[in-house]
């Protein structure tokens, strides 16, 4: 495993407050090279996904509200997390009101993500994977300089 995603693994299982912090320091001073965060967002990305997957609670939660509802409940959290994302760039030279809405952010970065989870589940799981490896790769070739839009 990569440094950086060790490192991060271990300050999630100490604190996530810890790890927080750890993430806004990088944001105001990053130190990792393009390899480094393509390895740990990897990493990270796979460790995150076997977790939710193995979450059976958001496979009940999924199918006992149904698409239609969970589809709503997802366009709520997507404009919730995009208000959050713009209520950060706006407070960006502020750090105690930065600080603060990061952690907003991150809470309706969750709720997005659970619902994105339950949506994978209610549309079709291995479409979306495929999607989704598919678009990871064309970004990667991108990075690189293989793949120009």
């Amino acid at each position: 495993m990569n440094e950086i995603a060790k490192e991060w693994a271990e300050k999630l299982v100490k604190s996530e407050t810890e790890a927080f912090e750890e993430a806004i320091s990088r944001i105001e001073q990053p130190k990792i090279t393009t390899d480094e965060l393509e390895q740990a967002y990897r990493q990270g990305y796979m460790e995150g996904y076997k977790h939710r997957h193995s979450d059976t609670r958001i496979i009940t939660i999924a199918h006992h509200y149904g698409y239609n509802a969970q589809r709503e409940q997802f366009e709520e959290e997507c404009a919730e997390a995009i208000l959050a994302a713009q209520k950060c760039k706006r407070t960006s030279d502020d750090l105690f009101k930065y600080r603060k809405n990061l952690l907003n952010l991150a809470e309706e970065v969750a709720d997005v993500l659970i619902m994105a989870e339950q949506m994978r589940i209610l549309i079709s799981q291995s479409l979306i994977d495929e999607i989704i490896q598919k678009k990871l790769e064309r970004q990667i070739r991108r990075m690189n300089g293989e793949e120009i839009d």
